[in-house]
């Protein structure tokens, strides 16, 4: 059974646990589901006993070296990429990082939202199914492909390959801003450096771009098509991701939807409980 004030409910699965606050002063516990992956991350939203909303993400030792070991490595790289000043643009800002031989635990900042994979699923619940998407009320995902990347244009210039790319590990901010997390398989620039950001790159588009808009979307394949004709042109890593960027910002820039225009309107069902708490200042996410 969860935590008392934890409820089940997830947009991609009917058995796993998703996100309400524990009540104040609640002992922080691992939430996991038999019928999951254990190892995988979800956003899960906890209150501490200040009633701040935090996000844990924490690896025991014990059965779980490989995932202490991977996680504080995580650490290491939000360490690296926060002295960059354009962190907080790509990046879901990390509050803090604490480790011991126990465990390590990072803390976010809270960005109110949601990761992509929810998000999507939401966007085709709002707008009543996939025959009701068109390129035009599609357009903010336009946008937040552009968004993507550029984050990992970031980290590219920073010497880093994410190594995970996929919408798990995509947080979309406020509804209308894509940042990346989860770098438990990033690697620094080595002798597998361009192959990690090829498979970045590949994941992206092929993965994350076409699953939404082909296979999810249903929209016309030509939007994919299109960008990877005009990537085959381009030979440096940096500017692949920027043509990239360029592209979907023409896109979004063509098929945006007027002023006068209804918005879709996207309930964001899994962080209801928030949005309207002032002292719900920071977001975590766990990883058990």
């Amino acid at each position: 059974m969860p935590p008392d004030g934890l409820r089940i409910r997830d947009p991609r699965r009917n058995n796993s646990y998703a996100n309400t606050p524990l009540a104040e002063g609640h002992t922080i516990e691992p939430i996991f589901n038999r019928n999951a992956n254990p190892y995988r991350s979800s956003p899960v939203f906890v209150k501490n006993s200040n009633g701040r909303r935090v996000t844990v993400k924490k690896s025991v030792t014990r059965g779980h070296q490989g995932m202490y070991n991977e996680t504080v490595h995580e650490l290491n790289i939000y360490n690296k990429l926060k002295k960059s000043p354009d962190f907080r643009e790509y990046i879901l800002p990390l509050k803090e990082g604490r480790v011991n031989q126990r465990k390590v635990t990072l803390e976010f900042n809270y960005v109110h939202g949601g990761d992509l994979l929810t998000f999507v699923n939401e966007f085709i619940q709002d707008v009543g199914g996939t025959r009701n998407i068109t390129a035009s009320n599609a357009s903010i995902f336009f946008k937040l492909f552009a968004d993507i990347a550029r984050a990992l244009k970031f980290l590219y210039k920073n010497g880093l390959a994410h190594g995970d790319i996929k919408q798990d590990n995509i947080y979309i901010a406020n509804g209308n801003k894509a940042l990346l997390f989860d770098f438990g398989q990033a690697i620094k620039k080595e002798s597998r450096f361009d192959e990690a950001t090829g498979k970045d790159m590949f994941r992206y588009i092929f993965q994350i771009c076409d699953d939404i808009l082909i296979k999810s979307f249903r929209l016309n394949k030509r939007y994919t098509t299109n960008l990877t004709s005009k990537l085959e042109a381009v030979a440096d890593r940096e500017d692949q991701y920027e043509t990239a960027a360029e592209y979907w910002d023409n896109l979004y820039e063509e098929y945006k939807p007027h002023a006068s225009s209804k918005p879709v309107h996207m309930r964001r069902r899994v962080n209801s409980d928030y949005r309207n708490d002032s002292n719900n200042n920071h977001l975590a996410i766990t990883i058990l």
